[in-house]
Formats: C-alpha cells, sequence, structure tokens
C-alpha cells in the first residue's frame, strides 16, 4: 500500500520540545491511548465485523493458504534473489536465525526496556517501536532532499527482515528511506494489536511513535512530496496515525487566534477632550523643539 501525501501548511501556535518533536503531536497521541472519542455502543456488532473480515480472508483456495503468506513455492528455496525474506534462516549466521524465531514466537512487550534489566533479558521481552534512516540504493542519506519516504512494516517482522524490506524499497525507488520498525511481539500480540487497531481505532506503540516523523515531514516548509509505503499491519498502523493528524489540524485550526474587535467608541466628553489636549508647557516644549530642529 502506498500513500502519497502532499505538504500542508499547519498554522503556528504548535509549542516544540527540545527534541524537535512537537509536544502537541505527542500530547494527542497519549490522549488517544486511553479511549476513542468514539466509542462503539454495540460490542457484539464489532465482534461480528471483525469476524466477518477474519472469514473473507479465509474465503481463498485453501491450497493458496501458504502461497498467500510466504509467495510462490518456487521461491521457497534457494538460490534466493539478493531481497529475499527467506534469507533471515540461514545456517551459516545461526545468532540472526535464532534471534528471529525468538523475536516472532517468544510474546514481548511493546515498550521500551527498564535501565536496571540485564541486556539479554531486555532484548528478548521488549520490543519497541524504533526510527531507523536508510540510505538509497548508493548508499546517500542526502539525495532528494525535497522529499520524505517512510516505510511501515507488518507482522512477524523484527528488526533483520525490516532492513531487508527497507533496502529494497531503495533500491527500488532510489530514495532514502525512513524505516518506522514495527517490531514484532510474537505473532498472537501481533494479531491482537491488528484487531483493535482495525476495529476499535485503538492507538497502539507504533502510531504513538509514527505520528510525530510523519508530521514534521508534512508542515516543513522544505518538503513537496510527502510518500508513506505501508505493508500488513503497517496499513492499520497508518490509518490510526491519519485519524490523529486529523484530530490535530481540527484543534490547531481552531486553537488560532482570531482577530479581536474593538469595543465601540462613544462621544468623548469635554473633560476627556480636555485631558487628551496637551497642556501650554507641552506645547511650548515642542514648539521650540522643532524650531531648533527646522535650524
Amino acid at each position: 500500500m502506498s500513500e502519497d501525501t502532499e505538504r500542508s501548511d499547519i498554522p503556528p501556535g504548535v509549542a516544540r520540545s527540545e527534541t524537535g518533536q512537537s509536544e502537541e503531536v505527542v500530547g494527542v497521541a497519549r490522549s488517544e491511548t486511553g479511549q476513542s472519542e468514539e466509542p462503539f455502543a454495540d460490542r457484539r456488532r464489532d465482534w461480528d465485523n471483525l469476524l466477518g473480515i477474519a472469514c473473507d480472508a479465509l474465503r481463498i483456495n485453501p491450497l493458496r493458504y501458504a502461497s498467500s503468506i510466504f509467495g510462490p513455492p518456487r521461491t521457497w528455496l534457494p538460490p534466493y534473489s539478493r531481497y529475499s525474506e527467506f534469507k533471515i534462516i540461514d545456517l551459516w549466521r545461526p545468532g540472526r536465525t535464532a534471534k528471529f524465531l525468538a523475536n516472532t514466537w517468544i510474546p514481548s512487550i511493546p515498550r521500551t526496556p527498564p535501565s536496571f534489566g540485564p541486556p539479554f533479558v531486555n532484548g528478548l521481552f521488549w520490543q519497541p517501536t524504533v526510527i531507523l534512516q536508510r540510505p538509497d540504493h548508493n548508499g546517500s542519506y542526502t539525495t532528494f532532499p525535497d522529499e520524505a519516504w517512510f516505510f511501515v512494516n507488518g507482522i512477524m517482522t523484527n528488526d533483520a527482515v525490516a532492513q531487508i524490506n527497507s533496502a529494497y524499497l531503495a533500491h527500488l525507488f532510489h530514495r532514502p528511506v525512513t524505516m518506522i520498525q514495527n517490531s514484532t511481539d510474537s505473532l498472537w500480540i501481533d494479531l491482537f494489536e491488528c484487531a483493535i487497531g482495525k476495529e476499535w481505532y485503538r492507538v497502539v506503540e507504533p502510531a504513538v511513535k509514527a505520528l510525530p516523523p510523519l508530521y514534521d515531514a508534512l508542515k516543513s516548509p522544505h518538503k513537496e512530496r510527502v510518500v508513506v509505503i505501508c505493508h500488513s499491519q503497517g496499513t492499520i498502523i497508518m490509518s490510526v496515525v491519519l485519524r490523529l493528524l486529523g484530530q490535530l489540524f481540527r484543534r490547531s485550526f481552531s486553537a488560532a487566534p482570531r482577530p479581536r474587535r474593538l469595543p465601540a467608541r462613544g462621544p468623548c466628553s469635554p473633560k476627556r477632550r480636555a485631558m487628551r489636549r496637551p497642556s501650554s508647557s507641552t506645547r511650548m516644549k515642542i514648539r521650540s523643539t522643532s524650531t531648533i530642529s527646522t535650524r
């Protein structure tokens, strides 16, 4: 899925933090994490709708279930293409293979790990979303400075697979890509996040991390084109981000200062007119000053 969004000017008045991100953006995202502004009254209807979506996805031929996930069978065996995700299973790189299997099958928490935990435990049970930069096909980060390209990955994607996907997009479009790496929290938690994000518009952690860089790119006067490429769960995350951007725009325009209307001025009384009239000494000073200046 690809979305090409033209740059739009956002009115001033949005406070910025020391890191450069808009504090109002972070505030909107955090306020949305609690409860949606449009709660659904009929929860049963929501579950029926979600179940209907799952049933629609399973209506294809059962023999094609594996192909819909892993691609055509001819691509399952080596030699693999340069940007194939099957390269993540590599007997010559057992550490990377073991990390991918652990990330995709061991449940983890989509939050930044605590500072006091051991590195092995933090890396295994804490998988926060990270924002990374990927150079273009020539290894440059500065080409096309008037454009901003983003990529949001889908489920069961750890950092190694996300790097493969981003490298392929940079090679395909010849652009540097900002990778919003939606770290996997295991298959089941990823599916749960997809369900609550699609049906109830819940703001999960990847949407909170993706909102500030997209907002900054859209309101930047140096960006003429903003492109967002999403895959799988990334489309659900981006739909939530677009919803937050719409709320942020409405809040910014409603908070813009309006011109103040001056009160109607009635007739001036003789006493007030006399108070406004300069005294004789003041007139003398003004006359003498003007006379000196003319000389």
